[in-house]
């Protein structure tokens, strides 16, 4: 596991209110310490996202919540502390911080436009939003930045009350969730994505109660507790918990570590601190940088996560050329003043200096291409070099600096 998660010097030692909570089996040792320090990542905040987040900052940890939903009359039902008309991780992060003041902040964006900094200053990354489609992302972004992953989910169809907690860590030498996993597997699991201009179709809803949300929450808050205590790791790592409420079972399923996986278990070991904002300069200047940095003068830069659409069309029915990533808010139609969309079917994920300079962004910052501003991550690569990852400095913002618990909003592409 990585040495992030080692008590650091200073940690806050037990309060009163947890008292209790140490001297049970999970944080034996003086272990409850080390969860005290602990920053842990929640994506998703439905029926179960909701629930664990505010647990584990009820039992002391620091959470922070992503989701870029606004909750609706028909979660109230089932999902916990969301509020109809909010957005769902600003509701779940005000209910975590009514528990522990200050515990707790939102990320209102999809999870592949938060940036790597925020991601690595957590202990333990909790996905709850079932999403098929985040599988390859998510086991990346795990195994790169050797962070624990638990993927949570829940059979909603209706039909039964099962739901699992699976454990991924490829880059700390265990087994990934992608391990068992072919190529005809991912492309079966992936969603598609709807032609451009076409109306996208919703994901069907989640038809599960909250009886089955509490108790994956459940399994998941210990599975969390024990990845930070490093209590009972041997019922964590490459394990797969399901629960079967409706026989009242529960089954453990060891995953096996295959040297073969799609995923490589690439670590990227220590990223490379850029001393620069992603509003703070060009990417001139960054081919400068990374040039001097790998010795090289052929260099082309990786912008991790958020490849660059070379054309945006508009409802109008107007098209032309324009570069940026789908996270990026596209240029005004000059026909009708709207806000333009990126076209989804060609992106480059990496451009060198002459490609930057036909496409006439050389002036541009990382910003103004749809980089995350809390702590991007842009790759560099060039031929008979190591690997330069650069990462950026997370901008400080007037709210970000008189609040640190203010909760932040990003640009979700559209569907099309």
């Amino acid at each position: 596991m990585s040495s992030s998660i080692e008590l650091r010097p200073g940690a806050p030692e037990p309060a009163a209110r947890h008292a209790r909570l140490q001297r049970t089996a999970t944080f034996r040792g003086g272990k409850l310490v080390l969860w005290l320090e602990a920053q842990v990542f929640v994506n998703g905040a439905g029926i179960l996202g909701g629930r664990v987040a505010v647990e584990a900052a009820r039992s002391g940890a620091r959470v922070t919540v992503c989701d870029k939903d606004v909750g609706a009359e028909v979660n109230l039902g089932t999902q916990s502390s969301v509020q109809r008309g909010v957005a769902k991780a600003r509701s779940v992060a005000a209910a975590c911080n009514a528990i522990a003041p200050g515990s707790a902040r939102a990320i209102c964006a999809d999870v592949r436009n938060v940036g790597i900094g925020t991601l690595r200053s957590c202990a333990v990354l909790l996905d709850c939003s079932d999403d098929a489609g985040l599988a390859w992302p998510l086991t990346e972004l795990s195994n790169g930045l050797d962070r624990p992953l638990l993927r949570l989910a829940l059979d909603g169809s209706g039909r039964t009350e099962v739901g699992r907690v699976l454990t991924s860590a490829g880059g700390a030498g265990r087994a990934c969730q992608l391990c068992p996993c072919s190529p005809a597997d991912l492309a079966r699991k992936a969603p598609s994505t709807p032609c451009p201009g076409s109306a996208a179709s919703e994901p069907a809803p989640t038809l599960a109660g909250g009886a089955l949300g509490m108790a994956i929450a459940g399994i998941a808050l210990l599975q969390a507790q024990r990845l930070v205590t490093r209590n009972d790791l041997e019922q964590v790592l490459d394990r797969e918990l399901v629960l079967d409420l409706t026989n009242f079972q529960l089954l453990a399923t060891r995953l096996r570590r295959a040297n073969s996986c799609l995923s490589r278990h690439e670590s990227w070991g220590e990223l490379v601190p850029s001393g620069v904002t992603t509003n703070s300069v060009t990417l001139a200047e960054l081919f400068d940088l990374c040039a001097g940095q790998l010795g090289a003068t052929d260099v082309a830069l990786e912008p991790y996560g958020h490849p660059l659409a070379l054309e945006v069309h508009c409802e109008c029915g107007a098209r032309r050329v324009a570069a940026g990533s789908v996270w990026s808010a596209g240029p005004a139609c000059g026909r009708c003043g709207r806000r333009m969309d990126w076209m989804r079917g060609v992106q480059w994920p990496r451009i060198n200096r002459a490609q930057a300079r036909e496409l006439g962004i050389l002036a541009d910052t990382p910003a103004s291409l749809g980089l995350p501003a809390d702590g991007a991550l842009l790759v560099a690569r060039a031929l008979g070099r190591p690997v330069l990852r650069l990462l950026f400095e997370p901008t400080p913002t007037p709210e970000s600096a008189s609040n640190p618990t203010q909760p932040e909003e990003r640009n979700v592409p559209s569907d099309t």
